[in-house]
């Protein structure tokens, strides 16, 4: 029965271990503007945090929507280099690894192997919301560090409501 309840308990924390993170913007029916104002006070408050000459952000997640392609434009206009996410390839089977690493032996023009991944912050955001009718909230979390704030939107207009805060 211990075995059995063991199990059980190992197998549920695997899956929770397996499950990919939320990251990423999920305020679908926001107004034209929010994604540009949240994107450049974003901005504003990683150049604060993170000197963007010498800070590298490797993105852990997709940003497909209008906020993260506003963002990642304005992070490497600023100055900031940023890795995009890029998902990890499909396993192969034993045989397809094998034909591709004898074509790759036997290939004319055989390069080097890839260089590792560059060394860099992890960096990802949340935009969640509306809570208590039009609040939302946006995290940006580089490495171990948290940077939160809270806006409201009124009219199809976007204002914090409240500082920054950073979570260490």
């Amino acid at each position: 029965m211990r075995k059995l309840a063991l199990a059980l308990l190992i197998g549920s924390l695997a899956a929770c271990a397996t499950k990919p993170l939320p990251y990423g913007n999920f305020v679908h029916d926001a107004p034209a503007t929010f994604n540009e104002k949240l994107a450049a006070d974003a901005l504003g408050q990683l150049v604060a945090n993170f000197p963007p000459a010498s800070t590298r952000l490797n993105l852990e997640h997709p940003t497909a929507d209008p906020f993260g392609a506003a963002l990642v434009e304005a992070l490497r206009a600023k100055g900031y280099a940023v890795l995009e996410f890029q998902p990890k390839p499909v396993a192969k089977s034993a045989s397809q690894a094998n034909v591709e690493e004898s074509t790759f032996a036997n290939s004319a023009t055989a390069k080097a192997a890839p260089a590792k991944k560059e060394a860099g912050q992890k960096f990802h955001y949340v935009i969640d919301g509306p809570f208590d009718g039009d609040l939302y909230r946006i995290t940006l979390t580089v490495g171990s560090k948290a940077l939160t704030r809270a806006y409201i939107v009124d009219n199809k207009t976007v204002t914090p409501a409240g500082a920054w805060a950073r979570k260490e």
